[in-house]
């Protein structure tokens, strides 16, 4: 449906009138599939329907009452009848401002903006974390990273507020579990498992899928083995690869796919507790396509990025120094 779920709409619905005083066997599957599909929405359904038959049943009392007060009229002398006449009708107006007051009441306390519950899950520096949400879905956090749910957790909607998360999920149809990042762009579940990054320091974010299929927002629908990088500002996007796997989460492996030096950079550093240092800024040009484990040593990826790229180091202490001439790609 398209219209927003609330009280006023509901009770205005000739429809949902209809299936709650039972008179249209369609109109009565149509509300029952609503209320399947839309279980966050219980107390408002519930709400409507108690003030339709509230209304209902005061309408018949008072057809009831009308035709009391017409048969004792009929028995009355004309000056009588026109003082009771008086009476009843500022009895009906009183009648039906309590009335309204009472929907008006009842209108405003399921429809006022609630105060929303977050749980926040962080994970420490240097350290991966594996979580899982409250519908059985699994998210690896890698170092640095924390996202956020409502509790209750019905609307399956995860927001990624800095970092790199991967999500197998738990597909439902009629739920479909999204996660948002803080550009605002809704990765929503088709059946799948996929990661997201978006870092502050870094102008890009990147999804990429493992199995089965998401939609990136508006941009497109991404299939396993696909990826996206999109300016954050600019919102301009370019398909890349996607070479992770699922048991590369588990294990904590870390794939970087065309990735610029400033993520490489932030990566290695928190991964390795490390501060890197680039001594020759032209380094800062090279895009970086390389994998490694967790246990791997940091010299050993150093190795690889020198023989690779030309990328020459030293390391003092906890501070790794960059140097090179840098890339043409």
């Amino acid at each position: 449906m398209r219209e927003s779920i609330t009280i006023e709409y509901l009770v205005h619905s000739d429809s949902f009138i209809a299936s709650c005083l039972q008179k249209d066997e369609q109109a009565i599957q149509y509300w029952q599939q609503q209320r399947k599909e839309h279980p966050e929405h219980q107390a408002i359904f519930q709400s409507a329907e108690l003030l339709v038959l509230s209304l209902y049943s005061f309408g018949l009392e008072q057809e009831i009452s009308e035709e009391e007060e017409k048969l004792k009229m009929s028995m009355l002398p004309p000056a009588e009848t026109t003082s009771i006449r008086i009476r009843k009708i500022w009895m009906r107006m009183a009648v039906a401002a309590s009335l309204a007051l009472l929907i008006l009441t009842g209108i405003y306390l399921f429809t006022r903006p609630r105060a929303v519950s977050y749980v926040v899950i962080s994970s420490p520096a240097g350290q991966m974390q594996q979580v899982t949400l409250p519908d059985g879905s699994t998210a690896w956090l890698y170092s640095g990273t924390s996202i956020r749910y409502p509790q209750p957790f019905t609307a399956r909607n995860i927001q990624l507020l800095e970092g790199e998360a991967c999500f197998q999920v738990v597909h439902d149809s009629l739920h479909p579990f999204s996660v948002q990042l803080p550009s605002g762009k809704l990765i929503t579940d088709l059946g799948t498992a996929f990661s997201v990054q978006s870092y502050r320091s870094l102008p890009e974010e990147r999804i990429g899928v493992a199995e089965g299929s998401v939609q990136a927002d508006t941009l497109r629908v991404l299939h396993a083995g696909e990826g996206i990088v999109a300016a954050k500002q600019s919102g301009e996007w370019k398909s890349i690869p996607y070479r992770a796997t699922v048991t590369d989460w588990t294990a904590g492996n870390i794939s970087l796919q065309d990735a610029s030096f400033g993520e490489l950079q932030l990566v290695l550093e928190q991964t390795y507790g490390l501060t890197i240092i680039l001594d020759t800024p032209g380094v800062s040009t090279c895009r970086i396509t390389t994998a490694f484990r967790r246990s791997d040593s940091i010299n050993r990826i150093l190795d690889a990025l020198q023989l690779i790229y030309g990328i020459t180091y030293t390391i003092k202490g906890n501070t790794v120094h960059l140097s090179g001439t840098g890339c043409s790609n």
